[in-house]
C-alpha cells in the first residue's frame, strides 16, 4: 500500500510547480499595495534619518508653529530636503539605538529612486524576495531534504508576517537576510571547516549587527548550538571508548563523518568559531561605544517598552504573534479557536523534530525560537514592559518557527512501511500542508486589499485622516502627542490642511495661544491631545463661545460646531 514510485515523481513533480507558484506569489505580495497603507510612525522616523534630519531639530522647527502638510515633505524627502550624506550620518549618530547599515542603504536607495512611500518600501520588498532562496539553502543544510526545503520555502513565501516586514521601510528584512546568511554559513563552516567559509561566515555576523543590534541574540544562540555539539561529540567518543585517540585520529573521524548523531566539532572547528565569531563582533564596537555613550537618548527613545500590562493580555498577545506566522484574520470571538489549533499543529511539527531529527538538526531552530522568546518575555514579566508584545523583535523566533513547520510537514514518519497506515498519513501530512498553505495564502491575499495590515492601530490613523479630509475647507489637526504619530497622519491629509503641533512638556510649562489656534482654519480638530492641553484650550473656548466636541473617532476632537462629526 506504500505509495508507488509514479506517484512519488508525481509528488515531486507537483512540488517543483507549487514552489514556482509560491515564488511568484511572494514576490506579488511583497510588491503589492505598497503605497496603499499608511506610512507609520517608524517609517516616519526612517525617513527623517534618511534625509538628514535630527528628530530634535524637526521638533525645535515645527513647535508652536501653523504649517501645511504640504511642507512635511522637506523633512522626509532627500531631494527636497537639500541636506548632504553627513547629515544623514550625523542623524543617525544622535539616535544610535539602531544600526545604520539599512539608513545608509537606503540613502543610496532615495537619491536614485526618491522618497515616496511606494519607493522607500520598494527597498525592504527586494531585500524580502532576495531572502527567500536562503530560506531553502538554510533547510538543505539542516535537514539534507530538497522535500523539507521546497516546503519550509513555499511556507516562507507566503507566510504574513515575512510579508509585512518585507513591505515596511524598516531594516527587519535586511535582518532577516543577516539572520539566514549568518546561521546558513555557521553550518557550512562547521561541515567543512574551511577558512574561507569562516570568514565568509565572519562577514555575515559584521553585516548582521550592523543591520540590528539584537542580533546579539542570534550570535548567543549560535554560540549555544557549536557549544552544545561540542559537547554532544565529546560525549559519543566517550561512549565509543576513543576519547584517548591522537588529534590525527579525532580531526580524520570528523572529516569521514563517521556515524555519529551529531557532525563532530573537533577543537579545530571550536576554535575557528570562537576567533571569526570574535571578529564579526568587533566590527561593531565603535557604534556600541557611541550608543552607551549617548544611553541617555537611547533610553528615552525606548521609553515606550516599560509600559506594563495585565499577564492575560500579554498572553493573549503572545499567542497572537505566534499566529501572525499563519493568519490574521482571526474572526472576533472565535480567537481562542484558532489560537489552539495553530497551537497545537506547531507541538505536533515541534514532537516531529524532537523525535524524528538529529540534535545537529533540530537544535538550531528550537534555539532560533526559544532563546529571544525566553529573554524579551522574561524581562517583561520580572520588570514588566511590553518589548514582548512587539512582533519584529521576535523575527529569529518566527524563522525559527518557520523551518520547525516545514519539518513536521514533509516528515513521512511511514516511509519504509507497506501499510494502509503510511498511505494514510501520506496524504493526511500532505493535506495539513495545503491547508496551512492556503491560510497563510488568504491571509496575505486579505492584507493585500486591505488598507492597513491586520486591523493594527494604524486603522486608527486612517480613520482620523477620513474624518479631517470630510471637511470642505482646509482643516488644522492639533496636537501634543508624538510627533511622529501626527505626522503619519498628516501625511494623509490634503496639502492645503494644516497641522500645528506642541512639545507635550511645554503645553504644562507655557500657556498654550488659543487664538493662534482658532485663528488657523475653520475646521479644527484636536488629536491625541493630553489632559493638559484640553484643559488649557477648555477654558479658553468658553468665552470664544466654542466647546470641544468627540468625534466618532475614539482620540480626535472638533473645535467648530459646523464640522461634521
Amino acid at each position: 500500500m506504500r505509495l508507488s514510485r509514479r506517484q512519488e515523481r508525481g509528488w515531486s513533480i507537483y512540488l517543483r510547480v507549487l514552489v514556482i507558484s509560491a515564488l511568484i506569489l511572494g514576490i506579488t505580495f511583497r510588491f503589492g499595495s505598497l503605497s496603499i497603507k499608511p506610512y507609520w510612525e517608524d517609517e516616519v522616523y526612517t525617513s527623517m534619518r534618511v534625509s538628514g534630519y535630527k528628530l530634535e531639530a524637526v521638533q525645535k522647527q515645527l513647535d508652536r508653529r501653523v504649517v501645511s502638510i504640504e511642507s512635511l515633505s522637506q523633512y522626509l524627502d532627500v531631494g527636497k530636503s537639500g541636506r548632504s550624506w553627513g547629515d544623514s550620518i550625523n542623524a543617525l549618530l544622535s539616535r544610535p539605538e539602531h544600526a545604520p547599515l539599512y539608513f545608509v542603504v537606503a540613502r543610496a536607495w532615495a537619491q536614485v529612486f526618491g522618497s515616496s512611500a511606494g519607493a522607500m518600501r520598494a527597498l525592504p520588498a527586494i531585500i524580502g524576495v532576495f531572502s527567500l532562496p536562503f530560506f531553502y539553502w538554510v533547510s538543505k543544510l539542516l535537514f539534507n531534504s530538497s522535500t523539507t526545503a521546497s516546503i519550509t520555502l513555499c511556507l516562507a513565501c507566503v507566510s504574513p508576517i515575512l510579508i509585512r516586514q518585507a513591505q515596511e521601510a524598516r531594516p527587519y528584512s535586511l535582518w532577516m537576510i543577516g539572520i539566514l546568511a549568518s546561521s546558513g554559513m555557521l553550518l557550512s563552516a562547521l561541515r567543512t571547516n574551511r577558512r574561507s567559509a569562516w570568514v565568509v561566515y565572519s562577514l555575515t555576523v559584521a553585516l548582521t549587527f550592523w543591520t540590528h543590534l539584537l542580533s546579539l541574540l542570534v550570535f548567543v544562540i549560535h554560540s549555544f548550538y557549536v557549544l552544545i555539539l561540542r559537547s554532544h561529540a565529546t560525549m559519543n567518543f566517550e561512549t565509543a571508548n576513543i576519547r584517548y585517540l591522537d588529534r590525527a585520529s579525532l580531526n580524520a573521524l570528523a572529516s569521514e563523518r563517521i556515524a555519529f548523531q551529531t557532525p563532530l566539532v573537533d577543537r579545530s572547528r571550536l576554535i575557528n568559531f570562537r576567533k571569526f565569531l570574535l571578529l564579526g563582533i568587533v566590527a561593531i564596537l565603535p557604534w556600541l561605544g557611541r550608543m552607551f555613550y549617548q544611553f541617555g537618548s537611547v533610553r528615552t527613545a525606548t521609553e515606550w517598552q516599560r509600559q506594563s500590562l495585565p499577564l492575560s493580555i500579554l498572553v493573549g498577545e503572545w499567542t497572537r504573534n505566534l499566529s501572525y506566522l499563519a493568519f490574521d484574520w482571526i474572526p472576533h470571538g472565535r480567537w481562542l479557536i484558532f489560537a489552539i489549533f495553530w497551537m497545537l499543529l506547531f507541538a505536533w511539527c515541534l514532537f516531529l523534530l524532537l523525535s524524528k531529527a538529529q540534535l545537529r538538526q533540530w537544535l538550531l531552530p528550537v534555539l532560533l525560537c526559544i532563546v529571544p522568546s525566553v529573554l524579551l518575555i522574561g524581562l517583561d514579566l520580572l520588570f514588566g514592559g511590553i518589548r514582548s508584545l512587539t512582533p519584529r523583535y521576535f523575527i529569529p523566533t518566527y524563522l525559527g518557527a518557520i523551518f520547525i513547520l516545514g519539518f513536521g510537514l514533509s516528515l513521512n514518519l511511514f516511509q519504509l512501511q507497506n501499510t494502509p497506515l503510511a498511505k494514510g498519513y501520506c496524504y493526511f501530512q500532505r493535506s495539513l500542508f495545503h491547508v496551512i498553505l492556503i491560510m497563510m495564502i488568504l491571509a496575505s491575499w486579505n492584507n493585500l486589499h486591505s488598507p492597513v495590515w491586520w486591523k493594527d492601530s494604524h486603522l486608527r490613523s486612517v480613520k482620523v485622516a477620513q474624518t479631517v479630509t470630510r471637511s470642505k475647507t482646509p482643516a488644522t489637526i492639533v496636537s501634543d502627542h508624538r510627533l511622529g504619530d501626527l505626522m503619519s497622519v498628516g501625511l494623509q491629509l490634503r496639502p492645503t490642511d494644516r497641522f500645528l503641533w506642541f512639545r507635550k512638556a511645554e503645553t504644562i510649562d507655557k500657556e498654550v495661544d488659543i487664538d493662534k489656534i482658532v485663528g488657523s482654519s475653520d475646521n479644527i480638530f484636536l488629536f491625541l491631545p493630553s489632559k493638559s492641553l484640553l484643559n488649557q484650550l477648555e477654558g479658553g473656548l468658553v468665552e470664544r463661545q466654542l466647546t470641544v466636541a468627540q468625534t466618532k473617532i475614539k482620540d480626535l476632537y472638533a473645535l467648530n460646531k459646523s464640522t461634521s462629526l
